[in-house]
């Protein structure tokens, strides 16, 4: 699950592939010879604690346990077989676009997903 996934490892980030920008990285290229290895080591520091920030702020505030979430699983072809077609109806119910609401749609798509 997201909230798991230990984002303050070092292993678990990019090294080289930290984003701070076209500009940021063009400026750092161009001012290599001038910027000390230590300046631009604290420059990318303070860079990854504002990401890191940025995603304990998410996690915190995300709604990983609304059903909505849980029903859109069944988007992952790998976890189809193991989600109920309860999901796909639920998604169904809340976005009628897709599939008008009434049982008799309800009940041709629980059946086209237990056949297969």
């Amino acid at each position: 699950m997201i909230p798991d996934v230990k984002y303050t490892y070092r292993f678990n980030q990019h090294y080289d592939l930290l984003p701070v920008g076209t500009s940021a990285r063009t400026f750092i290229a161009k001012m290599e010879d001038d910027i000390s290895s230590f300046s631009e080591d604290r420059f990318f520091r303070s860079v990854r604690l504002f990401y890191e920030k940025v995603v304990k702020k998410m996690i915190s505030t995300f709604p990983f346990n609304y059903t909505i979430l849980q029903d859109l699983l069944f988007l992952n072809q790998e976890n189809r077989c193991k989600l109920s077609s309860d999901c796909v109806v639920n998604l169904s119910k809340i976005f009628p676009s897709i599939l008008p609401a009434n049982d008799e749609n309800h009940t041709k798509l629980v059946d086209e997903l237990t056949d297969s």
